[in-house]
């Protein structure tokens, strides 16, 4: 006989904490062998495990109320008993071989919110930080939306659980906002962070983490002139107030949102039609005009991609958000340029498998490229320092890819009076016809050329000299408007394409 007096977890309370049942409708019966752990139902012979693994005050402290603390063999036996004695689809157990580790599960709202789910888990202590929890919200996350048919599933954490926010955004779910003061958890009033993903967001990152990941062991930043598979985007972010855009991010005059997104929307389709996979960063980098220029925030190499701390200090925390949805694409980090080494992907080019060049200047400082090079010193990788001069000033934005654009393995565009010397002959030793741009284009973006295969480039609308000397020389442009997009920013598009994944069409 069960005492009436013990907090019980049953099949209403289940469904406050998120590990409930599954509506009588798909197949999630069957076991999942993940290797180092399973997803499976729970059995009768689970009781003492459950206990063992859910009586801890980290658990609970995460959990709603109704979840009981301490855990006794009492309340283990109890919640197998409703488990098993339900028709409906379980509740998943997470077990290896010790027993249970831990739970998780959906709970399906009803009415006009049928197609929604909120998701619960949780995770013995002694397993986390081994990518557990992640594997397991991915594959629940994956068999709603396939086999009950969901449109959404969504997830509530404490702001005092950073742990878990980070499993979901390694998933690829998107942190929609805050409620605050919406939980009082232990006599502390709490925010609750709510995270999301919705059926076509899961369906297209599966895609493009299938794309990538087929890239192999090289992930295709060798170069910057193969042909470009994929690339990650980030879509203009809202203006600020006219008097804080001089002062903060060098932008003469604010930019016209609805005008920059419409010519955002243009870019994106001009890759797609080209058959370059673009893959949309959704987070949300409040205030930060510059977040749509991708490319900065990370580089890839061809062993995974490199986190940049940006010189740019109020767009520093445009990293975390593009660490995230790597992550979330299952795309190896290689590591992080730390304070206080700053650098910027406008300031890396790939010039062979084995040499890269990074300029220095305001934006990627000297600490930032020897840190650099120890990350790829292991692989072979010779980082080649080019010294930026002060161009348009510290307030502006000078990155060394807007002095040189490679075109094909013989050919490439340079500003010649801003790099030095002994930098023009490195390039010109590896057999490259040093095309001079166009000085008056400059500040049009006429120099910043995003080469979608040897012979064939993106460049920025209004630049006719410069499109005339390529087509002289054999290379076909693509032009779209970007005056809101690009211009006011100082930014091409190079600078809006973080390149994940460029194919070799050389045998």
């Amino acid at each position: 006989m069960i005492p009436q007096t013990k907090r019980r977890v049953t099949c209403n309370t289940l469904s406050k904490w998120g590990s409930v049942f599954w509506p009588k409708k798909g197949n999630m019966s069957t076991a999942v062998d993940f290797g180092d752990f399973v997803l499976r139902r729970f059995v009768a012979t689970d009781a003492v495990s459950l206990a063992e693994a859910a009586n801890d005050p980290r658990i609970s402290q995460n959990l709603r109320d109704r979840f009981p603390y301490p855990y006794d063999i009492q309340d283990a036996h109890y919640f197998i008993e409703v488990v098993c004695a339900n028709d409906s689809e379980p509740i998943w157990a997470i077990a290896d071989a010790t027993g249970v580790i831990g739970s998780i599960g959906l709970h399906v709202n009803e009415d006009v919110h049928r197609y929604s789910a909120e998701l619960g888990y949780w995770l013995k202590p002694d397993r986390w930080g081994r990518g557990i929890a992640t594997r397991a919200v991915r594959h629940i996350t994956e068999m709603g939306f396939q086999e009950r048919g969901l449109r959404r599933v969504y997830a509530m954490v404490y702001e005092t659980n950073p742990a878990s926010m980070r499993v979901l955004e390694k998933v690829g779910f998107l942190r929609e906002g805050v409620m605050r003061s919406h939980v009082t958890k232990r006599g502390q009033l709490l925010d609750a962070v709510l995270y999301a993903m919705t059926r076509s967001r899961f369906g297209f990152l599966s895609a493009s983490s299938s794309m990538v990941s087929s890239a192999g062991a090289s992930w295709g930043m060798t170069n910057t002139i193969d042909l470009l598979r994929t690339v990650m985007v980030h879509p203009p972010q809202e203006t600020l107030l006219p008097g804080d855009i001089p002062a903060r991010w060098g932008y003469e005059e604010n930019r016209d949102s609805p005008r920059a997104l419409a010519q955002f929307d243009r870019f994106r389709q001009l890759l797609e039609s080209e058959g370059t996979n673009v893959i949309v960063n959704e987070a949300v980098v409040a205030g930060d005009l510059d977040a749509v220029y991708q490319c900065d925030s990370a580089v890839m190499t061809p062993h995974g991609a490199v986190v940049f701390n940006m010189g740019k200090v109020p767009r520093r925390q445009e990293a975390a958000h593009t660490r995230n949805c790597l992550e979330s694409l299952a795309v190896p980090i290689v590591g992080e340029i730390t304070a206080p080494g700053t650098m910027e992907g406008g300031d890396v080019i790939w010039l062979r498998a084995d040499w890269v060049a990074v300029g220095v200047g305001y934006r990627t400082n000297r600490e930032g490229v020897a840190q650099f090079q120890a990350l790829m010193a292991p692989f072979g990788i010779r980082v080649r320092p080019v010294e930026l001069p002060d161009g348009p000033g510290p307030e502006h934005c000078l990155h060394l890819r807007s002095l040189i654009n490679v075109l094909r393995p013989d050919l490439a565009v340079v500003y010649k009076p801003w790099l030095s010397a002994s930098f023009i002959q490195e390039l010109e030793v590896t057999g490259l016809q040093l095309l001079d741009a166009v000085p008056e284009e400059m500040a049009t973006q006429g120099n910043n050329l995003l080469v979608l295969r040897p012979n064939r480039v993106v460049m920025v609308a209004g630049n006719p000299h410069t499109e005339k000397l390529l087509s002289a020389h054999g290379v076909e442009v693509l032009s779209f408007e970007a005056d809101e997009l690009c211009i006011k920013g100082s930014g091409g598009p190079t600078c809006l394409c973080l390149d994940l994944w460029r194919r070799s069409l050389r045998l």
